[in-house]
């Protein structure tokens, strides 16, 4: 019998153990702060806008500096991993994130908040990837769709606190106090990443005896179509999140509906709400099914629809709410991207195919959409609240509907 090639291998792993969950679950911490610090910049906009003179240009260009790097080292920070080991990487990204947190908090200058901001982005770069690798590590590969999902869940909860309790701080004390939080918060979860995430047994060994990867497979790897194709098509679904839920939708929200800052990020939030459902619930069909790309297809058609409904619908708290519900349900497909991209590579390098694949997928939303929508804007004599300016999320989704067919042809191309 044929088999499936837009679904996941069948490799096994034995059973998980609690170590592995424990290992898993303290990096998946991780996951969760590093989700506050992508969407703390649409939460303590005001104050930055004001204390340093910011353009919604400026703004978006600060904003999006955090995925330079993310963005860019992904794939060295998975042979990091490969390495050295989830811990060490993991532990020095958490210090580096630290860092970054409180050297924001008492910055003067907008050129230290822009470096911290950057040196953010170094010290999250390994998060995903790395308990992911942990995922690969310590669980059957038939768990893996659930697992994605359960991470990027993990990750949205992240958001959804970061906008709503920070919300919250920062309306009675400023950003800066904020920001402290921030710092506190990552040093409560430095001391488990040292002490409990670890390594399965035999994959440590296996990496202590390897050579790394040359060059030239790196770079076929980089360039393969099909985990192209699949990151793309993750990151056009996921611009509904990055570009308008985690940045330029609070904003929105404050001039369409005309609400306060603490209003309008609970109303922004409700996307991790409806993520947090949608996550899971597309990764537990893909479990089921084995067929990512229909249910990417679905999730995508519907962000759109959601997208649309918040944009031009007739200005409504209520109806604001529950698009931003449904248009996390729907976008919480994109983690599948995740599944497509580990099929299309040996187990040895899932690693590198899911770091190239988070690239893609953060890079289009995080680093191209977050300032390009303001610069669209301007151009056009637009603020970058106008439902017009925002319409170009809308637009990805119709992209991300035909990537997702190309790459289904090229995969049955490849089975005739």
């Amino acid at each position: 019998m044929e088999q499936r090639q837009d679904g996941p291998d069948d490799t096994d792993h034995p059973a998980a153990t609690l170590r592995g969950w424990l290992a898993y679950g303290t990096a998946g911490s991780f996951v969760f702060y590093q989700m506050i610090l992508q969407s703390l910049p649409s939460v303590i906009r005001d104050g930055l806008v004001v204390d340093f003179s910011l353009t919604d240009s400026g703004f978006g260009s600060l904003s999006a500096s955090f995925y330079y790097p993310y963005i860019v080292l992904q794939v060295p920070a998975g042979l990091l991993v490969m390495r050295l080991g989830a811990r060490r990487v993991l532990t020095a990204g958490l210090v580096l994130c630290i860092a970054a947190s409180l050297l924001t908090a008492i910055a003067q200058d907008i050129a230290y908040v822009a470096a911290a901001r950057v040196l953010m982005g170094f010290g999250a770069v390994p998060t995903f990837v790395a308990t992911m690798t942990l995922a690969a590590q310590w669980f059957p590969s038939r768990m893996f769709p659930i697992l994605v999902a359960l991470t990027e869940t993990i990750g949205m909860l992240g958001a959804a606190v970061g906008q709503e309790t920070l919300g919250f701080v920062v309306e009675r004390a400023g950003w800066r106090a904020g920001m402290l939080v921030i710092g506190g918060l990552g040093a409560v979860i430095l001391a488990p990443t040292w002490l409990l995430v670890r390594d399965r047994p035999r994959a440590a060994a296996l990496r202590d005896t390897a050579a790394p990867p040359s060059i030239a497979a790196l770079l076929r790897l980089m360039l393969s179509p099909n985990l192209i194709l699949a990151g793309l098509v993750g990151g056009m679904v996921f611009t509904a999140g990055l570009s308008f839920a985690m940045l330029w939708g609070v904003d929105f929200f404050q001039h369409h509906l005309g609400v306060d800052l603490q209003t309008a990020s609970v109303i922004a939030s409700f996307y991790s709400l409806g993520i947090v459902i949608g996550l899971p619930a597309f990764g537990f069909a893909c479990g089921r099914l084995g067929r990512p790309i229909p249910l990417l297809a679905f999730g995508s058609v519907f962000t759109g629809l959601a997208v649309g409904v918040i944009l031009f619908a007739p200005p409504s708290i209520v109806v604001s709410s529950l698009g931003m519900l449904a248009c996390g349900i729907a976008s919480g497909s994109y983690a599948l991207s995740f599944v497509l991209a580990k099929a299309q590579v040996p187990e040895s390098e899932a690693g590198a195919a899911i770091a190239c694949a988070n690239m893609l997928i953060m890079g289009i939303g995080g680093l191209v959409l977050q300032p390009l929508i303001a610069v669209i804007a301007h151009a056009e004599g637009r603020a970058v609240t106008s439902p017009d300016a925002l319409a170009v999320l809308i637009w990805a989704q119709g992209l991300g509907i035909v990537l997702l067919g190309l790459l289904s042809w090229r995969l049955r191309a490849r089975t005739v």
